[in-house]
């Protein structure tokens, strides 16, 4: 066998050792690394979990802010020695890698090519190997740059990096004052709203006491007639039984002490209706009912037939008619009387059940339809 072919076999058989070495590394690095990626996730996990259930990570950032806290109050100038302390040992591990960079890279090599002499720096001549030392220095002019160059372009990743938090975080607080701000802005506009609610309501009871105290008065004066509302009462609900409701209405309307009550009522409704919250209609118009005599709510509804008075719709809201007495004091003097007229002239054929709310004695004269 030739020397050449035993040459060129164990060359072959070295590239092959070698192909199987480097597929085999490539195997094993990529068993490496899913297995440190498993374990990071892993970690991950288990610190999330740690975090969730008991707040550790939390915990101990509070505690050491307190602490900072306290040592930084123990100072008169107030000054964060924590912050301080992390600067410094930021600057010590950046000063400590550069020291290695510059020991095990940079000094070896100006120690192939520099030499001191009697104060003096040479150049190390190399002339024997043909070498150039232009071209040393330029070789080593790249290597300087290429080890500086992704350093600090990750310095000013970093800068980079922490300069976008620091304007995030400026926007986030200059988001929450705005968010504060307009939370202020809408209480302040509520608390005024308020205002103008309670002072409109105040405004409506002062009206409303007014207009009850209108009321007391002409009902007063009314009554300072002596028979006068007795004649007005039998003339719509008795002496005339063929009078029909309108007919009936005119006998009202003609009598001018009698409709000045009464337009005091519509007047109470009508501020009941349009200026007092819904929540607190059913309170007025209670107070509104317990003022008006037996006499005047019967004469009410005969007025009230053609929506004189007020719309059906508010009267059925607010079963406005539901403590309305059927009985007529006037006819025989015994007041378990019922007033049939009131029952089928006016009742029957002009108002429905809800006008009258959960009144005990209509449902056993009167079949709703």
């Amino acid at each position: 066998m030739a020397m050449e072919d035993i040459f060129d076999g164990h060359v072959v058989f070295k590239l092959r050792l070698f192909c199987n070495n480097t597929l085999n590394f490539i195997k094993i690095f990529h068993f490496m690394i899913q297995f440190v990626l498993s374990c990071l996730l892993l970690l991950s996990i288990i610190l999330w979990w740690v975090e969730a259930k008991y707040n550790f990570i939390h915990g101990i950032i509070m505690c050491l802010k307190k602490v900072c806290n306290w040592i930084k109050d123990q100072t008169t100038l107030k000054i964060d020695i924590c912050k301080l302390l992390g600067f410094i040992v930021v600057l010590g591990v950046t000063g400590y890698l550069i020291f290695l960079l510059i020991s095990y890279l940079y000094i070896p090599y100006f120690k192939s090519f520099i030499k001191v002499e009697d104060s003096a720096i040479l150049l190390i001549s190399k002339a024997e190997n043909n070498s150039s030392l232009i071209g040393d220095w330029g070789t080593f002019g790249d290597f300087i740059g290429g080890t500086l160059n992704p350093i600090l372009t990750f310095i000013s990743i970093c800068l980079i990096l922490y300069t976008v938090y620091q304007n995030k975080k400026a926007l986030d607080f200059n988001s929450e004052e705005l968010n504060l701000s307009r939370i202020a802005h809408q209480k302040s506009a509520s608390a005024q709203d308020e205002l103008q609610k309670a002072a409109r309501l105040q405004q409506v009871d002062n009206l409303f006491l007014n207009l009850i105290t209108s009321l007391q008065y002409r009902q007063q004066e009314i009554d300072q007639l002596g028979s006068h509302l007795r004649d007005i009462y039998l003339k719509v609900f008795q002496d005339n039984p063929q009078l029909d409701i309108f007919e009936r209405q005119k006998v009202i309307l003609e009598n001018a002490f009698i409709m000045r009550t009464i337009l005091t009522i519509k007047s109470l409704l009508e501020l009941i209706d349009k200026e007092v919250p819904n929540e607190k209609k059913f309170f007025y118009i209670n107070v509104l009912k317990t003022q008006i005599k037996v006499e005047l709510f019967q004469l009410l509804a005969v007025y009230g037939v053609d929506q004189r008075l007020i719309s059906r719709s508010f009267l059925e809201t607010y079963s406005f008619f539901d403590n309305l007495s059927s009985e007529l004091f006037y006819q025989t003097g015994i007041s378990e009387t019922l007033n049939s007229v009131l029952i089928k002239e006016v009742i029957v054929r002009y108002y429905s059940k809800g006008c009258f709310g959960n009144l005990v004695w209509i449902d056993e004269y009167i079949e709703w339809k």
